[in-house]
């Protein structure tokens, strides 16, 4: 089939926003909603996690296609990959079921919940929010998930008639929507976002802690110029750490927007034995260069081409439905991808570090 023409379709399914373009294979669909951990509070989070559990749970281990649920930061999803009649049956349990979840499988999947956390590690992502936000909103991903311990029926079939209505809910899908496809969900309300309020915190710090490498975590108002330059600082830093000095393997992380106004920046990576301090220097030196040298123009020009030549391959249409889905969810405009490669074009040198820079001031190594 031809390639993606970078427009994306909106319509409307029992009033749940439904956005839709074709793309190559079976078709993907995800039925996402504006509630997650950020929500929740430390004596009852666990909360989303265990409707989405409960949502699912009568589908079985086994279907003609596959599908699954998640709950992040901010929103939940629950997503298959089939044919049209797949998605339709797939979309019809899924409203059904947290419309009216079964109750009876309460306790058993509290246990199931809290045998998948047992074997679920702290992550640097866990420990860099917890360090900034507390126990609180993104900061909750360190902490057990208490409220699987005493959460009652009330209460859950409370939680999901808050969170899961379809004025809380988009659908995106790779190919259109079938004529018979319904969403049945009750009308409700949109959930207000949760905004990221660090802890008072003399900045920059550091923290020591047993996590086997080193990072920063930053926290700057959103913008194209400090993605950029995030991008670019952890390119710089991998090729020196894997590829010049041979001590670590990869570096994650990256620019995260985690509200309407601000973006969590951050570069984790692991390090041998022997190497933390090195590694840590290394991390300390690819932030500031950025902050007080910036990027080069070639480094800019490199990452929008890179940008540009993204969107030609197959799962590029798949990335921008979703990114679509959460910013109608937030209550944010829609973009085309034009717009946002016009964006990176207009990025200087200068714009990305006084953007690099402003983070940096915020940091906790």
């Amino acid at each position: 089939m031809p390639g993606w023409n970078r427009e994306v379709n909106q319509t409307t399914i029992d009033g749940v926003p439904v956005i839709w373009a074709e793309a190559p294979g079976p078709i993907r669909a995800t039925l996402m909603f504006r509630v997650g951990r950020v929500d929740e509070r430390l004596p009852w989070s666990g909360i989303t996690h265990l409707v989405e559990h409960l949502a699912l749970f009568q589908l079985g281990p086994r279907q003609t296609y596959e599908f699954n649920g998640a709950v992040t930061s901010n929103r939940t999803m629950f997503y298959a990959t089939g044919q049209p009649a797949d998605i339709v049956a797939f979309m019809a349990h899924v409203t059904a079921a947290l419309s009216g979840l079964p109750f009876d499988r309460l306790d058993s999947e509290k246990s199931v919940l809290l045998a998948e956390a047992s074997s679920r590690p702290v992550s640097p992502a866990d420990l860099m929010f917890n360090l900034r936000f507390g126990a609180r909103g993104n900061g909750l991903y360190r902490y057990k998930e208490f409220g699987l311990y005493h959460l009652t029926q009330p209460w859950v079939a409370a939680w999901a008639a808050r969170g899961f209505s379809r004025d809380n809910a988009v659908l995106w899908m790779s190919a259109p929507p079938p004529a018979d496809l319904h969403l049945a969900l009750p009308a409700g309300q949109r959930m207000p976002e949760v905004p990221a309020i660090p802890i008072e915190l003399r900045l920059p710090a550091y923290v020591k802690a047993p996590v086997g490498g080193a990072g920063v975590s930053m926290l700057a108002p959103r913008s194209t110029p400090l993605a950029m330059a995030s991008s670019i600082a952890s390119d710089r830093l991998l090729k020196r750490l894997r590829y010049d000095k041979g001590i670590a393997y990869s570096v994650g992380g990256g620019y995260f927007p985690i509200d309407s106004m601000q973006a969590h920046v951050s570069l984790w990576t692991d390090a041998q034995p022997g190497h933390a301090a090195t590694v840590l220097n290394d991390t300390v030196q690819s932030v500031y260069a950025m902050g007080t040298a910036g990027p080069s123009a070639e480094e800019l020009a490199e990452q929008a081409g890179n940008f540009e030549r993204s969107l030609e391959r197959d799962e590029a249409v798949l990335a921008w439905l979703d990114r679509t889905a959460v910013r109608i969810l937030t209550g944010e405009p829609a973009q085309h991808p034009d717009e946002l490669r016009a964006e990176m074009q207009a990025v200087t040198p200068a714009t990305a570090r006084d953007a690099m820079a402003q983070a940096v001031r915020s940091a906790i190594y």
